[in-house]
């Protein structure tokens, strides 16, 4: 009878452990292919990166836009993915001032008096409609 409650003990510890390493590399996956640009056949608009870069990961809050135009380096992602557990809430977003112009288009005049008719990318949506995707391939990865 011990036996069967040391087998139990350690399959609950395995799949809680399992878990974790799917909802990590779901939302490593996840990260990857919302900064996947068109050229490499995702849906992100890519000139010289900086949107890209403007893509942050936090389990505080949702990362910010930035309405001053900015300069974005590597991103954190990676790093904060990596320090996720199973229950964790993940924020991820894009900081750069004109991250949603670029997501969902924009008809008009802005602030500036600059006049568009520009067509969405749908860059968020389109990789957050493969989440189960994601995530089964990480089971299959990890065996649950």
């Amino acid at each position: 009878m011990g036996t069967f409650s040391a087998t139990v003990k350690q399959f609950t510890i395995d799949a809680k452990e399992n878990t974790s390493l799917i909802f990590r590399e779901a939302a490593s996956s996840l990260a990857e292919d919302v900064v996947r640009t068109k050229s490499s056949g995702g849906f992100l608009p890519y000139e010289v990166g900086n949107l890209g870069r403007s893509f942050a990961a936090s389990t505080t809050d949702m990362p910010q836009i930035n309405q001053a135009e900015a300069e974005y380096g590597a991103s954190n992602t990676e790093f904060v993915i990596a320090g996720i557990e199973a229950g964790d809430t993940l924020y991820m977003g894009f900081q750069a001032a004109y991250a949603p112009r670029m997501n969902y288009g924009f008809v008009g005049t802005d602030s500036l008096g600059r006049t568009y008719n520009q067509s969405g990318n749908y860059f968020v949506e389109n990789a957050a409609a493969k989440w189960q995707q994601f995530v089964t391939e990480a089971e299959v990865l990890y065996g649950e």
